[in-house]
């Protein structure tokens, strides 16, 4: 930790904004932390697997990352595209090629209140991941 101000402030280490500008520079992309690891060696970083995971884990609480869990049991990570939907949101991966879509609509909202109203269940939105086949995948 660092202090400016008088306050405490976490470092900005190079690997952590380099991490941060793979995210920024493939906007859309889902990456697992091994991918991030292989492509920071491909551009010269050489940084440890347990390096990228604790600065994925400050990006999705900083909530720069949202980290969407796998069928499979692992998680990818992508770019918060939207500063104003952190609230109603969920992801949408199709089970053909894995691509990750990010859903924020007002169906959400709706859907949200009556599994609350009718149900008494509330849904958690950075951990909903609705599975099913892109466009693509579902017309080949």
């Amino acid at each position: 930790m660092g202090y400016k101000n008088g306050q405490k402030t976490a470092y900005e280490t190079k690997q952590k904004k380099t991490v941060e500008m793979i995210f920024e520079t493939h906007k859309g992309e889902c990456f697992t932390a091994e991918n991030i690891v292989a492509l920071l060696k491909e551009n010269g970083s050489s940084v440890s697997v347990a390096t990228v995971y604790r600065h994925l884990d400050s990006l999705v609480k900083n909530g720069k990352v949202a980290k969407i869990p796998t069928q499979a049991g692992s998680f990818l990570y992508q770019y918060e595209q939207c500063d104003s939907c952190h609230d109603q949101h969920c992801s949408l991966m199709c089970i053909e090629c894995g691509r990750v879509i990010h859903m924020d609509c007002d169906e959400l909202l709706k859907l949200s209140e009556h599994v609350k109203e009718e149900h008494g269940f509330f849904i958690d939105h950075f951990k909903t991941v609705i599975y099913g086949k892109c466009i693509s995948c579902e017309s080949k």
